[in-house]
């Protein structure tokens, strides 16, 4: 491995030199609190600037490129984030200088942020295709003819208000910092600001420089794990030569960046458990990935990557209706559901399971009735049980790699009977069960939380009792007023009813109510109101709460019973 490393200074760093941000860089992210450290630091070393205190950048990573028009390049691997935050406070302070019209100290310090050409064309010391902005921001602050205020001139180098955020907030800062300040205490901030020292790391070739980036960023310190796998598919993957676009480049923009937004992080933890067996630590994902993808073979891992996180998106934001559809009423259901309870966990087996249903490996009523038992499964075992989510994390860990490495229907039994072995005992299911009620009545059984368990486990009844997955909305219906006992605020005194209805009833006696029953949507309370009309207009909760606990629990357990998964 081929490369120099020096101590330099800021001042080395910008002094005749063009720097590259390259296309698997990320955009600019630093934000208050790395611009409050860097000036905290520099104040620091104002201060104690009689003991020879320097302020250290650690290190940066450079590939050195040909000269053009006379020009010295060089390509940032590592350091991306800390050379453009130097440029913006140059500029501020650039900015400053020139309002306070100190024509000798402007003309000295616009030369650490322009450099001229052999054509004698003033060029930024920066150039980045993503934030555009950098370079007008320093081309029109050094201009001595451009009398705007540095506020005004800012203004009118940001286009993209969203993508540049954060270069316009940076230059705000210091200029604010700066702009009160004396004249001296400006000057040698500046002055303390180019005495800054780092590590100066210059590699010759592509590899190296790739080397030497992924050694620094090992352990993850300083890039996040999607920003460490976009620089390995970038390492493998080169542009072409005549390609007017870098397809990666633009791909990785629309197809990840774009499409997942501030889901990511999330997407690349939950791909590493759907794609690879052999896993590093749940914190290691770029290992992970970097272990099970073949060099030779980036282009399929990029394509399935893009292909994936296009799944992802659906789960992450699923759309039933109207243009912009992306599933089916069936997914949406669960997805959203899921997605409500932040059951984020099922993701990984999600995606292996939508992947086989799109290669036509999973039938699609096979792939319903898994995705409608995770549903079932989660209203069984997290909001009737109360069970830890981390109990689970095994069996989706384990079978969704499984399954997408390689799919049958006896791999996806496996699953589920996996997930089946962890419910509770069916004792402590019943107990869970029975716990369950909602009262705005009776003190243990109020608020939003008892109100929502008790609606999801009547939402799940209904389904089992009218055979549909697509429940309207309803009210809770207290079939003996919960105005009249604690116990009257139990499951098995519970019903979906809908609003009109439920105002009907009021809180008239049992046996008042059941021709309203008979009018309602619902067949769980169609089917109560004859359960009571049979049994001579006798309600009896505690009987009905065991009942419906004891079909939950057997139609769960037994949901592998054949008729449900195809052979």
């Amino acid at each position: 491995m081929s490369f120099k490393a020096e101590q330099r200074d800021i001042d080395y760093l910008l002094s005749n030199k063009l720097y590259e941000i390259p296309r698997n860089q990320r955009r600019y992210v630093w934000n208050k609190d790395n611009w409050d450290d860097l000036w905290s630091d520099l104040e620091f070393i104002v201060k104690n600037q009689q003991y020879g205190k320097r302020h250290f950048l650690g290190s940066i990573v450079l590939r050195e490129e040909d000269k053009v028009i006379g020009i010295q390049r060089y390509t940032i691997i590592d350091g991306q984030q800390r050379i453009i935050t130097i440029i913006l406070f140059m500029s501020a302070l650039v900015g400053v200088l020139k309002e306070h019209e100190l024509e000798d100290d402007f003309k000295g310090t616009i030369t650490k942020l322009i450099i001229k050409d052999l054509k004698n064309q003033d060029n930024c010391v920066l150039h980045s295709d993503f934030h555009t902005c950098i370079g007008d921001i320093v081309l029109k602050v050094c201009d001595s003819n451009d009398k705007r205020p540095f506020k005004e001139l800012l203004e009118s180098c940001i286009v993209n208000k969203k993508d540049d955020k954060n270069i316009r907030q940076c230059c705000l800062y210091f200029y604010d910092k700066l702009k009160n300040l004396d004249i001296e205490k400006i000057l040698l901030l500046r002055d303390m600001m180019l005495g800054t020292s780092y590590v100066d790391i210059v590699a010759t070739t592509d590899e190296d420089s790739y080397t030497i980036f992924e050694i620094l960023n090992a352990r993850g310190q300083e890039l996040e794990d999607h920003e460490l796998v976009k620089n390995f598919v970038m390492r493998y993957i080169q542009p072409q030569e005549l390609a007017k676009v870098d397809r990666v480049k633009s791909d990785w923009e629309i197809y990840i960046d774009r499409q997942l937004g501030t889901s990511v992080k999330r997407f690349f933890s939950h791909y590493s458990v759907h794609k690879y067996t052999e896993r590093e630590k749940k914190s290691e994902v770029y290992k992970t990935i970097l272990k099970g993808t073949n060099r030779e073979n980036v282009n399929d891992f990029f394509d399935d990557l893009k292909l994936k996180a296009g799944y992802y998106s659906i789960i992450e934001k699923p759309i039933c209706e109207g243009d912009d559809q992306n599933c089916s009423f069936e997914e949406y259901r669960i997805f959203d559901f899921l997605k409500r309870k932040k059951a984020v966990q099922f993701r990984p087996i999600i995606l292996s399971l939508m992947h086989m249903n799109k290669l036509d490996k999973l039938k699609d009523d096979d792939y319903f009735k898994v995705l409608n038992f995770i549903y079932y499964f989660y209203v069984c075992f997290n909001v009737i049980g109360e069970e830890k989510s981390n109990k689970i994390d095994e069996p989706i860990n384990k079978y969704a790699s499984l399954i997408e490495r390689d799919m049958n229907v006896e791999t996806v039994k496996h699953f589920m009977k996996s997930m089946i072995e962890r419910l509770p005992p069916r004792e402590a299911f019943m107990l869970k069960f029975e716990s369950i009620g909602y009262s705005n009545h009776v003190k243990f059984y109020q608020g939003s939380k008892n109100k929502e368990r008790a609606y999801l486990v009547l939402e799940l009844i209904e389904q089992k009792m009218s055979d549909r997955t697509k429940i309207d909305e309803f009210t809770i219906e207290h079939v003996c007023p919960d105005s009249q006992g604690e116990e009257n605020a139990c499951i098995g005194n519970l019903i979906p009813l809908e609003k009109g209805l439920n105002d009907r009833c009021e809180d008239n006696i049992v046996q008042d109510k059941i021709k309203i029953y008979e009018d309602s949507g619902f067949s769980t309370a169609r089917k109560l109101a004859k359960r009571i009309e049979k049994d001579d207009g006798i309600f009896d909760s505690k009987k009905r709460s065991s009942y419906l606990g004891k079909m939950l629990y057997d139609d769960i357990v037994n949901y592998l019973n054949e008729g449900n998964i195809e052979k």
